[in-house]
């Protein structure tokens, strides 16, 4: 979950563009542990990028899995 900022890309693309499925990302961070915000020690980059590519393959197979039309052929 984001901190409920409003005003971003997504509004604009659910409310102007008209895009059924728009979603902000916002990665990890290390607070309280010497990183601040989203910088990440270089050990943390690879489990963050699994852990984004298994959250994408998830939203789409739900997406699918409700009735929406491939764009693509895209092998999850």
């Amino acid at each position: 979950m984001t901190d409920g900022a409003s005003g971003g890309s997504g509004d604009w693309a659910k409310g102007v563009a008209n895009i059924r499925y728009s979603y902000t990302v916002e990665l990890r961070g290390l607070r309280g542990v010497g990183y601040a915000g989203f910088i990440l020690p270089t050990r943390a980059i690879q489990p963050q990028g699994e852990e984004m590519w298994a959250a994408l393959r998830a939203m789409v197979r739900e997406i699918y899995a409700v009735g929406e039309p491939h764009p693509v052929n895209i092998q999850l």
